[in-house]
């Protein structure tokens, strides 16, 4: 542990200059767009905010109500501590939609809250609410989007005056 720690120390060291000038170049981005919405966009931003926040929570309260239904209550402040963990972890993982990588993660960080012979159907579940259920249902809307688009006639020409 001291090794690790004593490596991350002289990289932050070797670094620092490269650092303070990205770090300094993201504040100063932040800055402008802070000031564009103080300026112009301060209900589309509230807006956008309260429809993330929704949303975060559907995700979230799915894996609750899915342990839930399991017969495996677990407290809804863990699971969306849990949950942050388990996307946190699949996205370390580089394959698509952190497959095996997030499904691990969830094994191993709902171990301890769920009893085993129920374990095996939250994982498949949760994988199925929280990212094959939402793939599933975009891409019928795009397609249904592509068959309305391509259905349509295409739109007359205006006459030249």
């Amino acid at each position: 542990a001291a090794l690790v720690l004593a490596a991350v120390i002289a990289a932050v060291v070797a670094f620092r200059r490269l650092l303070a000038r990205r770090l300094g170049r993201v504040w100063h981005d932040f800055a402008a767009a802070y000031t564009v919405i103080a300026a112009r966009g301060k209900r589309r931003f509230v807006i956008t905010l309260a429809l993330t926040a929704v949303q975060w929570t559907c995700r979230y309260s799915a894996t609750a109500l899915l342990l839930s239904s399991l017969g495996a209550p677990v407290p809804i402040a863990l699971v969306f501590l849990l949950q942050w963990a388990v996307f946190a972890a699949a996205l370390v993982v580089p394959t698509p939609g952190g497959m095996v990588g997030a499904e691990a993660a969830f094994y191993v960080a709902y171990a301890p809250f769920i009893p085993p012979h129920i374990l095996p159907a939250a994982v498949a579940g949760w994988r199925l609410l929280t990212f094959y259920g939402p793939l599933g249902l975009a891409a019928l809307g795009f397609a249904i989007l592509q068959y309305r688009w391509h259905r349509s006639p295409p739109p007359e020409p205006t006459p030249a005056l």
